[in-house]
């Protein structure tokens, strides 16, 4: 979305004599004229590309070939992200499964080998870790998504 505002501002300062009714009056007028042009957005205005090619023949091509090669590494940079980001939650999805079965597994063999206070501690201690995991995850989701939904301050100008 390209958005461009222009200011000018223009000045002029001039300096009179004092001369007599029926004399030349001499003024020494200066003039400047000064004018800002910006715009936001991946591309220039049509009429700043124009002004590009005339003073640079084929630069509008580039600009466009630049900005289509942005796009591209933006997308594949996020599409990596999303696979890394999907990969490392199955990853811990299992290892947390592995770890949850160990324990368990491990307190139950030590209750069944004649040892049921090392037994019992080991399997609830486990089962206390995997759900104080799963509540503590399920807490920061739900503040994640409570920030998005959050409606956003208005920007002082």
């Amino acid at each position: 979305m390209n958005r461009r505002s222009q200011q000018k501002h223009t000045s002029q300062l001039a300096h009179h004599s004092s001369a007599e009714p029926g004399q030349v009056d001499n003024v020494n007028a200066v003039s400047r004229s000064v004018e800002f042009v910006s715009y936001s957005g991946p591309l220039p205005p049509p009429e700043v590309l124009r002004q590009f090619e005339e003073i640079i023949p084929g630069s509008a091509e580039r600009i466009f070939s630049q900005f289509e090669a942005q796009s591209t590494h933006r997308r594949r940079m996020e599409a990596t992200a999303i696979s890394s980001g999907a990969f490392s939650q199955k990853l811990g999805t299992i290892s947390g499964a592995l770890i949850g079965l160990l324990g368990v597994g491990g307190g139950v063999w030590l209750s069944h080998d004649g040892k049921s206070l090392a037994g019992l501690s080991t399997l609830f201690s486990t089962l206390a870790v995997l759900v104080g995991t799963y509540l503590y995850k399920r807490h920061q989701q739900d503040n994640e998504r409570a920030e998005k939904n959050k409606p956003s301050s208005p920007q002082a100008k």
